[in-house]
């Protein structure tokens, strides 16, 4: 009898406990001694042999040596985990633990200036750096500091003699993951770039070294249009807003547009494009016809509908940008890399594109009429091989000599066998890339016939 009351005793206490989590609960002091005495009654079974029991056993049975030690056992387990689970919660409790809560308030006294946020925010992005450390459990499960009330403008302060101002672009940075643009230019990317190495914000670093804040702003390219001196040379124009804008007469050398919006402009051909960043920038519906990029980087910039006819684009790099329905027409690419680059229904008749890398390119729709495509890369690019002006032109059959394509490109060409010789093709093996057939080759026999050929006529042989 003693021992079922133990047990429905026992039980009673642990569901009441696990229930009640509020501390202010009235019925935590009835529960805590529940707990208490259901603790110590199972103490006293353990230490007398003779009121072991097994929870399988019949009420009068008597138990076997071995199940009564297994069940001593199991009772000791069971105390102590209710008592450390009890431990546990008092101390989650406290305010005391081994992983910091995301919710709690940590107050900065950085040089004089007070900033307020949270323990999760400094120590989630880079848990390694100094920072972190500062406002990390430690391993007594202390915290440093203590968790800081919002309201209470004395509680859990952290004085740190450092610059405010730079240190709160390091505060934005650790909460959004990016560098703020107002931040750096009001604090400087050197201050910025010395804060973070003192606390230690080695992601911040990788992120500094390709930052620059923009030397001048829209309005700056407008004043300059009315002067003679328009050289932007080794500028940084980084994200700033130049659309609809009309340039005549700039010198973008080495300059730095790398995110500028150029949409819409008018880019006339006395401006010098020349090792000019203009990666990830928006020239969408632009106008730059017979204008200059040499050794440009174009790499995920967007081209969509613009105006590059008779543009020279000389070793430039347009990998991964958006070229769809832009007018190319008698453009060059010498030497230019198109990787992945999409230039869905363009106008490429009569360009350039010798030795051009178009790997893995999207030519669906575009226009190659009479384009010079010689050595170029067209392994496993997109190409509407049966429209009537690609197949059909003798002329432009004739420029494809010696460019690439894979084994299965070339299978897939609709024509004739004899047909499709007269592409000169180079085919290459799907997966090694292994050169299977030289397309030079055969141009070089092939025109060789035919000089022989003609040079055998009585008419040649008397010239």
């Amino acid at each position: 009898s003693n021992r079922r009351r133990g047990e429905r005793s026992s039980r009673q206490g642990t569901v009441e406990f696990s229930s009640c989590t509020s501390p202010s609960c009235s019925c935590s002091a009835s529960v805590a001694s529940t707990s208490l005495s259901s603790i110590s009654f199972l103490n006293r079974l353990e230490s007398s042999p003779s009121s072991s029991f097994s929870s399988t056993a019949p009420p009068h049975s008597v138990p076997s040596s071995s199940s009564s030690s297994s069940s001593s056992t199991s009772i000791a387990s069971l105390s102590s985990s209710r008592s450390s689970s009890s431990k546990r919660k008092t101390a989650s409790r406290s305010g005391t633990g081994t992983a910091p809560a995301p919710s709690e308030w940590i107050r900065l006294n950085v040089g004089g200036t007070v900033l307020l946020t949270t323990r999760h925010t400094l120590i989630a992005r880079e848990p390694e750096s100094m920072l972190a450390r500062l406002v990390s459990y430690r391993e007594s499960g202390n915290m440093m500091p203590a968790a800081a009330d919002p309201s209470d403008p004395t509680s859990g302060t952290l004085l740190l003699d450092r610059d405010p101002v730079p240190f709160q672009a390091l505060l934005s940075y650790l909460r959004h993951g990016t560098l703020d643009p107002l931040y750096c230019e009001r604090a400087g990317v050197m201050a910025i770039r010395r804060e973070a190495d003192y606390f230690g914000l080695h992601k911040l670093l990788v992120l500094l070294d390709s930052y620059r804040v923009p030397d001048f702003r829209r309005a700056d390219v407008i004043r300059a249009s009315s002067r003679e001196n328009r050289n932007f040379a080794g500028a940084s124009l980084q994200r700033q807003d130049l659309s609809e804008l009309t340039l005549k007469v700039f010198k973008f050398q080495r300059t730095d547009l790398r995110g500028a919006s150029l949409r819409n402009a008018v880019i006339r051909p006395s401006c010098v494009f020349q090792d000019t960043t203009l990666a990830e920038a928006d020239l969408s519906g632009v106008t730059a016809s017979s204008c200059a990029f040499v050794r440009c980087d174009f790499r995920g910039c967007s081209l969509r509908g613009a105006d590059l006819r008779g543009a020279v684009l000389a070793e430039c790099h347009l990998d991964e940008s958006d070229c769809t329905g832009a007018n190319f027409e008698q453009a060059v690419f010498h030497g230019s890399t198109l990787v992945r680059c999409s230039l869905r229904d363009c106008n490429l008749g009569y360009s350039k594109m010798q030795g051009v890398d178009l790997r893995e390119a999207d030519l669906g729709g575009a226009s190659l009429i009479d384009s010079h495509l010689g050595l170029a890369d067209l392994r496993l690019a997109s190409l509407d091989w049966a429209l009537d002006h690609n197949v059909g032109d003798i002329s432009w059959k004739n420029f494809l000599t010696g460019s690439k394509v894979t084994q299965s490109q070339w299978d897939a060409i609709p024509c004739p066998l004899a047909e499709k010789e007269r592409f000169f093709l180079t085919i290459c093996d799907d997966l090694s890339g292994e050169v299977i057939k030289l397309g030079a080759e055969s141009w070089d026999r092939h025109h060789h016939r035919q000089s022989s050929t003609t040079t055998n006529t009585p008419l040649a042989r008397a010239e």
